[in-house]
């Protein structure tokens, strides 16, 4: 099998429209006068991996914290990286690998918070497809499903790489089979409904969607702390502000900041499980599942979120890249991430 030539890497455009980012907006600061700062805030549609910002919105967090907020959506991390490159948005939900490799192409980005402290996805493989060691699990699980199609949401973003170190992990390569790009949510599912792929990395509601109608089963859940060594417990995304925001601006920042805490002390409090499964259904619906599969689903979830950013967690992201050629040297925390950001944090 052939590899597409496009590797994990930022495409030329967003590229392109990095050089503005200096110029980038950075929120409208009526806070002199007691008033609120204006912010828009990206995540991704459909997908549960967006229920911080989610919540501090409907919670009234980042009003309480005086940001006035607006939710846009956004397609995928590379999708994030050049709208907060045009200006477009002032803060973006992406990947630490993608952020060691903004900053190693000179992008003007920082880390401000955490939003998932381990790897939200699961390997899904299509159920017809034939896995003789699917009970064994990882690794065993791998050697049935090479000279495959594997289905990411876009080429070169940190969905392929996960992908690539699971298949290097069980000793073999990204060569031995074939990428293809098939979105995310719904274009995903068709994806494989259709058999246009064979395996899928996916975040929830995806998995429980895919193992509740039976059109696929999981191979390796990563959420659950299955897979390679180096990808258990690992922070895998965050939020990123342009470093323009972060010292021009740093009353945003902190707002922000503290509205994810207060967001995670929020979710994090199982009598408030209910009402967050209310506020979740409202832009994460999910009608293939049923009241109790949706709050099965929101509950398992819950240990990938957090707000902190662990030194070891940017080290090892950036390891595996210069392993994988992707990344030419291990940058310090203050070369990726703002002093804000927290590295501990708990509940008051």
């Amino acid at each position: 099998m052939t590899r597409p030539k496009n590797t994990l890497r930022l495409g030329a455009g967003a590229l392109a429209l990095a050089l503005t980012l200096g110029a980038c907006g950075s929120g409208s600061d009526d806070s002199s006068s007691g008033g609120s700062i204006s912010a828009k805030v990206a995540y991704y549609p459909g997908a549960l991996v967006s229920m911080p910002a989610l919540v501090a919105q409907e919670k009234g967090f980042f009003e309480k914290n005086g940001l006035k907020v607006e939710l846009t959506k956004i397609p995928n991390g590379p999708a994030m990286t050049a709208s907060l490159s045009s200006g477009s948005v002032d803060f973006v939900n992406n990947s630490y690998d993608n952020l060691a490799v903004a900053v190693s192409k000179n992008l003007p980005v920082r880390a401000v918070a955490g939003n998932t402290v381990r790897v939200p996805f699961k390997l899904l493989v299509r159920s017809d497809v034939d896995t003789p060691h699917l009970g064994s699990g990882f690794p065993d699980v791998i050697d049935d499903l090479v000279d495959r199609k594997w289905g990411v949401i876009a080429l070169g973003v940190s969905l392929q790489y996960l992908d690539e170190v699971l298949l290097t992990k069980s000793g073999h390569s990204a060569k031995d089979v074939t990428f293809l790009a098939v979105g995310l949510g719904d274009p995903a599912r068709a994806a494989l409904k259709n058999k246009t792929v064979d395996t899928y990395i996916a975040t929830e509601p995806l998995p429980s969607i895919a193992e509740s109608t039976g059109e696929a089963k999981v191979a390796v859940d990563l959420v659950a702390g299955e897979g390679p060594q180096e990808i258990a417990n690992l922070d895998y995304n965050g939020w990123w502000a342009s470093s323009k925001a972060v010292t021009s601006n740093p009353k945003m920042i902190e707002r922000f900041v503290k509205a994810n805490e207060d967001a995670f002390c929020w979710y994090r409090d199982p009598a408030n499980l209910d009402e967050l499964v209310t506020i979740l259904k409202k832009s994460v619906p999910v009608p293939a599942l049923d009241d109790a599969e949706y709050k099965e689903m929101v509950k398992n979830s819950l240990p990938s979120f957090g707000v902190t950013i662990k030194d070891q967690s940017l080290q090892t992201w950036q390891q595996l890249l210069v392993d994988n050629k992707q990344l030419k040297q291990v940058y310090d925390r203050a070369d990726l991430v703002a002093d804000v950001a927290p590295k501990e944090y708990t509940c008051p």
